[in-house]
């Protein structure tokens, strides 16, 4: 069976996270209610495994104390977010949502049969940017919180169609009331896996989320991932044309898909600027230039958000640099010339973000 005849990263939520990802949208028949039914049909396993989580968690969760100041990495999708969510994830003090975790929220905590289908049926790069995919890796929130309860923007992986509902739905008091509580719980199944103190979060969403967020952790601090636009936008189309022929679960235009994209760069960029100049929150900033430069630029914003640079974390950081070190990001060109205009307007929003960091 391939990837893209089965919802592989649903095969370890409930089902009714499968249910109410199909009763989003109207399956159109043939290829995608095959792949549905597919999915329906494994996700019964995970019963037993949620049922049991269920029960023991409640208890195990005392034991745990949410940090007061987790770390919360904020940018565009393809902004160089993912490499430091890697890179921050290899000190000692901070856990964070891995692959598993966010493939099966609710059943993490101990062995799982479907853990090695996902595995083995998961792609061994992510196709936008070849990064490897291991189920220990770390992951986006939005991911585990889309087969936790479906409070996530990816359901337009599902249903791209939808794309722009789906955005606005994610600005709604109502929609990220439920995703830091959503979060809330994946943190502390985190901290308990990781056996760490404190928390990274990598979620572009979480870039209109800074309000919400700082009401439930008021001392959160927040690291701003800027890069060329041009090059941000041409890789997010290319994202979306390699995932969502996995994935979706209907056709679509992709101009329509390109427009809807474009205008949610430019919303996300605007309402951070309007969330940092109003609220007066203190914000690093890093370019994706510095941020692949090398070692010392990490160090600097170890320094800057106040996580110790320790000699473990230096060790680890030099033991992936080396071993990702032919690591190449893609040329872009040809998906960007077209938006020339509106992607200036938003690298002159993020240079005035970058002039207000701390």
């Amino acid at each position: 069976m391939r990837a893209d005849q089965i919802l592989y990263p649903c095969l370890a939520a409930h089902p009714k996270v499968v249910k109410g990802i199909a009763e989003l949208g109207s399956v159109q028949r043939g290829k995608y209610t095959r792949k549905l039914w597919r999915t329906k049909l494994f996700s019964q396993l995970n019963r037993p495994w949620v049922a049991a989580e269920a029960r023991s968690w409640p208890q195990k969760s005392q034991e745990v104390e949410l940090p007061s100041d987790p770390i919360f990495i904020l940018g565009h999708w393809r902004s160089g977010t993912t490499h430091l969510h890697n890179l921050l994830s290899l000190h000692e003090d901070l856990a964070y949502i891995d692959y598993w975790q966010g493939f099966s929220p609710e059943a993490c905590l101990s062995w799982h049969p479907v853990k090695s289908l996902v595995s083995l049926l998961s792609p061994r790069t992510r196709p936008m940017d070849r990064m490897s995919v291991q189920m220990d890796l770390p992951q986006e929130d939005d991911l585990l919180t889309l087969h936790q309860d479906l409070q996530s923007f990816y359901r337009v992986h599902y249903w791209p169609t939808q794309i722009r509902e789906i955005w606005t739905w994610c600005q709604t008091a109502e929609s990220q009331t439920a995703f830091v509580d959503s979060l809330s719980l994946a943190m502390g199944k985190a901290l308990s896996r990781k056996c760490r103190l404190n928390f990274v979060s990598k979620s572009p969403c979480n870039t209109i989320r800074i309000a919400k967020i700082l009401e439930r952790w008021p001392a959160a601090r927040f690291i701003y991932l800027y890069r060329d636009p041009k090059d941000v936008f041409a890789s997010t189309i290319k994202t979306y044309d390699r995932v969502l022929p996995i994935t979706s679960l209907e056709d679509y235009d992709r101009q329509e898909l390109e427009q809807a994209a474009l205008g949610i760069y430019r919303e996300m960029t605007e309402t951070l600027y309007r969330t940092v100049v109003q609220m007066r929150i203190p914000i690093m900033t890093m370019s994706y230039k510095e941020l692949i430069t090398g070692k010392d630029n990490i160090e600097d914003l170890c320094h800057r958000i106040g996580l110790p640079f320790t000699e473990t974390f230096e060790r680890k950081l030099d033991d992936y640099m080396q071993m990702h070190k032919n690591y190449r990001s893609d040329q872009y060109s040809s998906e960007s010339h077209r938006f020339e205009q509106e992607l200036s307007e938003i690298n002159e929003l993020q240079l005035r973000i970058q002039s207000m960091s701390t």
